[in-house]
């Protein structure tokens, strides 16, 4: 197996999985989160909203703004990630990659001000690894912030035992799944 092919094989998993088991799998995940001390003590965070079957973190960034934390969502600049503030569902428009993500007006959220960013993936090694689409987007946005606190989320199904990990391959610091395997 190569990267590519671990893609195509976990994104057609993905898509073959029923509303009723994303939907339980995803809170399961969210109240994973509230549990971390990390997510306790952050006061600015990084999340994203969910697209292609991805595990939604809605629930989760609902009880971040209930308490007061800072919620980022990623935009993209020529194929950059901008944390964009995220304080409500309007802010939200269709980016070219039909992605919702923050309008431009949103205020951009200073990389160092996060705590912790919470990353989809098409899939996840054992050792932390994510495999997304293959533009390295997250890798160069974490070479910018070595010591953020990178949490990867994913459905058990999307671990796999290695992405085969090639040199600017930034790994997670905690990978957070719906079950056993993670």
């Amino acid at each position: 197996m190569n990267k590519n092919s671990i893609r195509q094989e976990m994104l057609a998993r993905r898509m073959k999985m029923r509303s009723p088991y994303r939907v339980q799998a995803s809170r399961n995940i969210c109240e994973q989160i509230k549990q971390l001390p990390i997510y306790k003590n952050a006061s600015s965070i990084l999340a994203y909203f969910s697209v292609r079957n991805e595990v939604s973190l809605y629930p989760l960034i609902e009880d971040a703004w209930k308490q007061g934390k800072r919620v980022s969502l990623p935009s993209m600049k020529q194929d950059e990630i901008i944390p964009r503030l995220f304080t409500s569902p309007s802010d939200l428009e269709q980016s070219e990659f039909h992605i919702l993500e923050p309008r431009s007006g949103c205020e951009k959220v200073d990389l160092h001000e996060l705590d912790l960013v919470l990353v989809p993936g098409v899939a996840f090694d054992q050792q932390g690894y994510r495999l997304g689409f293959g533009k390295g987007h997250y890798d160069r946005f974490f070479s910018n912030i070595p010591d953020v606190y990178k949490c990867g989320i994913a459905y058990h199904e999307q671990i796999v035992e290695t992405i085969f990990p090639e040199v600017h391959d930034i790994p997670m610091d905690l990978v957070i799944t719906s079950g056993k395997n993670g």
